[in-house]
């Protein structure tokens, strides 16, 4: 029947989902897990999920309180993103959708995750290379400002138009890369605040 092959497609896009899901009832007991999410929050099979709750299961314990907290703020969780580490601390998952369903006849939360430890890694390399580069690139700049300056102020008088001009540029230039050091070293500290 029509209904049957349904429910088949849509098994199907629940088991072969690249992302996490997890149905839990109001209460925050796990009705239903797909294979994915059994492998981001470490169990061997999605039955091992069932019963267990979702705080407890998959929020490490360091975040269950700012976590609570945003449930408290939005206890229907509709629409609800965050990120947050797994109960184990190794995997750093962020839910993309949240929504309350009908789910064999209870209201049950339907939530969609992923891991993006691997993209959290690559965000905070790039934290850290922009705060060493920025950082390392700062005394040879100060060097070139220097040096401009001590010849405008020591030789401007034997230096002729062009020469003026180019030490001039030179000021202007070091100045106007400062700034962008700045905005860059700035980046990677609100990175590392967060």
């Amino acid at each position: 029947t029509d209904l049957a092959r349904s429910e088949a497609f849509y098994h199907s896009l629940f088991d072969l989902s690249p992302d996490g899901v997890i149905v839990a009832d109001i209460k925050g007991s796990i009705e239903q897990g797909n294979p994915r999410a059994a492998e981001i929050l470490e169990f061997d099979s999605p039955q091992g999920l069932i019963g267990s709750n979702v705080i407890e299961l998959y929020v490490h314990p360091e975040g269950r309180a700012a976590l609570l907290a945003q449930v408290l703020q939005n206890p229907r969780l509709e629409g609800w993103r965050g990120e947050f580490r797994t109960r184990l601390g190794k995997t750093i998952v962020t839910t993309s959708s949240s929504r309350l369903i009908d789910y064999e006849g209870q209201r049950c939360l339907l939530s969609v995750f992923r891991d993006v430890t691997e993209r959290a890694r690559l965000q905070q390399e790039m934290q850290d290379f922009a705060y060493s580069a920025s950082h390392d690139l700062q005394a040879p700049l100060r060097t070139f400002e220097g040096y401009a300056r001590w010849l405008l102020e020591d030789y401007g008088n034997v230096l002729d138009s062009t020469g003026r001009q180019l030490c001039e540029e030179i000021i202007d230039d070091a100045l106007h890369m400062k700034k962008l050091l700045d905005g860059l070293l700035e980046y990677s500290r609100i990175g590392r605040l967060h």
